[in-house]
């Protein structure tokens, strides 16, 4: 049996290579579209690792707030705020639960979860023992207790747990990093023995053609067929010269492998030089189309970890100067303004904010980039009116590429013109609409780029009405020491 499988090799040697060929080609297809499957979940394992920034994040902001809070009260005993502290009741559950499934992978970061959450709830125990004496009238018991400044100590605790859990989160990242060099360093030896295997079917081939004339007509016709059928199509005309022949197919193998070589050093938009693509696309069991095929993939994947490591820089940015705010609130928002129409590249953008209370409210421009004489005379916006007053209610995020025709010009310095599309994008936090943003481009604005500020417009909004309420509680703070003040003086 073995003898005959062996006779039957050696008269068909180049038949048994091809087939060679073709299981190593599928093989090589079916390996490069397990690893761009396995490339695409490595874009999920990332966002899990963004998402667990942005809750240590919160957790940070949240018992910071809540120690200003305390103190705000220990001041001003007379009328006592808890709505930090009650925030972060009401949400802890739902935040260490998600932060726990995200790192339910690593025993260790779990256990730093679970100090980090007891650390939490310790210091709200602590502060609620505190408010207890003040509601009870106890305030030099209260004030006793909070001479002992232990929330120093669980702020730092919370700093160090939540920098823990973020390197699990880098950890992860530089796992699949590792893993991705070997499925690339797995593809291109998987490449280059296909393309040194049909070189050697090349060989063969020439060798036979030496000795047996009519078999290497048969053997070349054989051969051209395949060429077109299993390597490319370039729509050559049938030849029996085995001169044209083989040059034709050392040909398809110098450009596939020149082809290869380019798309392995990342020029995803590389060509098939000399051939057309819509004759190869037309053989979907072709070399040639699995390499076009793994070209477009490839292309797609490059294009989205482009998108994705955009918005990823935007997030991080944003979130420096979320962190980083100043008490210059005005400077700030106009520094936000700015980095956002710069990052999507838009010309024109605006902040309208939400001010009032009851009937009263309206959205008045806050911050603004680029606008023109007319758009500056708007002060302010009625709730409903136009496409941002609209957007109050809608709390939806609409890009308008029908601008209408009373819609300001965008100027600069050689002349006007109207912009091809509109965003805008409300600030929501919980439901509540803290304001508007506005962004006109003489280009319409991709689905990555909405998608963005979308996300972002959330972080802003929260920060936006926590420091509106911290302002608030601070000019209360103010009048209520004026008045203490004031009576003493008058005592």
């Amino acid at each position: 049996m073995l003898e005959f499988i062996f006779r039957k090799i050696k008269n068909n040697v180049v038949a048994f290579l091809l087939l060679v060929t073709l299981a190593l080609g599928m093989i090589t297809a079916i390996y490069t579209f397990w690893a761009m499957q396995t490339l695409t979940s490595t874009s999920n394992i990332k966002q899990k690792s963004k998402r667990i920034l942005n809750i240590t994040l919160f957790i940070e902001q949240c018992c910071l707030y809540s120690e200003l809070e305390l103190r705000a009260n220990i001041i001003h005993s007379d009328s006592i705020s808890k709505s930090s502290i009650f925030y972060l009741k009401n949400t802890s559950l739902e935040i260490f639960s998600e932060l726990k499934s995200l790192t339910n992978s690593d025993d260790s970061t779990l256990i730093v979860c679970d100090s980090l959450r007891n650390k939490v709830n310790v210091r709200l125990s602590e502060i609620d023992d505190v408010y207890k004496l003040l509601e009870n009238g106890k305030r030099a018991e209260a004030l006793s207790l909070f001479k002992l400044d232990k929330g120093a100590k669980s702020m730092a605790d919370v700093i160090l747990y939540s920098s823990l859990i973020n390197k699990f989160g880098g950890l992860q990242i530089e796992k699949l990093d590792e893993r991705n060099k070997r499925i690339a360093i797995t593809i291109k030896w998987l490449q280059a023995s296909s393309s040194t295997l049909v070189l050697v079917i090349v060989f063969v081939a020439l060798y036979m053609l030496r000795f047996e004339k009519r078999k290497r007509l048969y053997l070349l016709n054989t051969l051209e067929e395949s060429r077109k059928k299993y390597l490319i199509e370039d729509g050559s005309k049938a030849s029996n010269n085995d001169s044209i022949l083989i040059n034709r197919i050392i040909d398809n193998f110098k450009h596939l492998t020149s082809f290869v070589k380019n798309i392995g050093q990342g020029d995803y938009e590389s060509k098939m030089a000399n051939y057309d693509e819509s004759l190869i696309i037309k053989n979907k069991d072709s070399l040639a189309y699995e390499l076009l095929e793994m070209r477009r993939k490839l292309y797609e994947i490059a294009q989205e970890d482009k998108r994705r490591n955009w918005a990823s820089e935007g997030f991080a940015q944003i979130s420096e100067l979320l962190r980083f705010s100043t008490q210059d609130y005005q400077t700030w928002i106009n520094k936000l303004l700015s980095f956002l129409t710069k990052y999507i590249k838009a010309e024109q953008s605006g902040i309208f904010l939400v001010e009032g209370e009851g009937e009263e409210i309206r959205l008045f421009l806050t911050a603004k980039f680029a606008y023109g004489k007319e758009k500056l005379s708007t002060q302010y916006i009625e709730i409903g009116e136009g496409l941002l007053g609209q957007a109050y209610f809608d709390k939806k995020t609409v890009l308008y590429t029908d601008i209408p025709n009373n819609y300001e010009k965008i100027e600069s310095g050689i002349g006007e013109a109207f912009p091809n599309c509109v965003l805008i994008v409300p600030l929501v936090f919980n439901d509540q609409v803290a304001g508007v943003m506005e962004f006109a481009s003489f280009t319409v604005f991709q689905p990555y780029q909405i998608d963005f500020l979308t996300e972002v417009s959330e972080s802003v909004a929260s920060f936006i009405i926590m420091f509106k309420n911290t302002e608030k509680m601070k000019n209360l703070l103010e009048e209520k020491q004026g008045q203490d003040e004031s009576k003493s003086r008058f005592i």
